[in-house]
């Protein structure tokens, strides 16, 4: 987590650090569900991989947001938001892992691939979206980060 952190803000490339590990977890998560439930070591090594990604979207995400955000009165409600928003995700957990479905959880590896997935499309727009504001500043005006 560290080190994508430090590489993310070193090259100031804070939203292609966060795709990355959205990208790198959602496949972990894909295929920790897709192996069959007797595969405890390939799932187990998924796992292992799958993991410190999760946790490593977190700080470029943050990062990233902070870049892009010119005044300080609204980081100051933009940070903690972002990070209640994303406190639901563990009222969620609770619940996609069914215990009928041990000790495959489909469910849980599915869903949490999904969500996963989406933020790197999510991501992905906003690289987008940021990249073609960028094209029509003029000089000397605030460009979006990525």
């Amino acid at each position: 987590m560290t080190l994508v952190a430090w590489q993310a803000d070193k090259r100031g490339v804070r939203s292609w650090a966060a795709l990355s590990c959205f990208v790198l977890s959602g496949i972990g998560f894909v295929v920790q569900g897709a192996l069959p439930s007797h595969a405890f070591k390939a799932r187990y090594a998924a796992l292992c991989v799958t993991v410190p990604f999760i946790f490593a979207t977190n700080p470029p995400q943050l990062s990233w947001l902070t870049a892009n955000i010119a005044d300080t009165g609204v980081m100051t409600l933009a940070l903690p938001l972002n990070q209640s928003i994303g406190q639901i995700g563990q009222l969620i957990g609770i619940y996609i892992y069914k215990p009928s479905e041990a000790p495959a959880y489909p469910t849980g590896h599915f869903t949490n691939a999904g969500f996963l997935l989406t933020g790197a499309a999510v991501t992905l727009l906003l690289c987008y979206i940021y990249t073609r504001r960028n094209g029509v500043l003029q000089s000397g005006e605030r460009r979006w980060q990525l």
